[in-house]
């Protein structure tokens, strides 16, 4: 997995390294707590045997939503999608945007 994404759960030396099903979640605050992201990564059943599916979720929420006016609100969502965009591609490895068909 560590080839196609960079966010995922480590598994002791120790303990089998296969495993079935998983789901990860880490909370990051962001502006002083006022907003935070989570980002959240897991498996399910795939559709096509012999393959593995992994879902990559990424919020950026506030927190503290009276901590903006109305008239920020533009500026606030444009800084969460950047934080979304970044976030998105400092998780994902080349071998990924390779399976999406990224053009470059």
């Amino acid at each position: 997995m560590g080839d196609y994404v960079d966010f995922f759960p480590h598994i002791p030396q120790d303990l089998p390294q296969v495993h079935t099903r998983f789901l990860s979640r880490i909370e990051i605050p962001y502006q002083n707590h006022r907003d935070r992201m989570l980002l959240t990564i897991g498996n399910t059943r795939p559709e096509t045997p012999n393959t593995t599916l992994i879902v990559l979720d990424i919020h950026y929420i506030m927190s503290v939503p009276e901590a903006i006016s109305m008239e920020e609100f533009e500026n606030w969502l444009d800084q969460g999608h950047s934080v979304v965009e970044k976030t998105f591609e400092l998780c994902i490895k080349d071998k990924s945007r390779i399976l999406f068909g990224e053009v470059k």
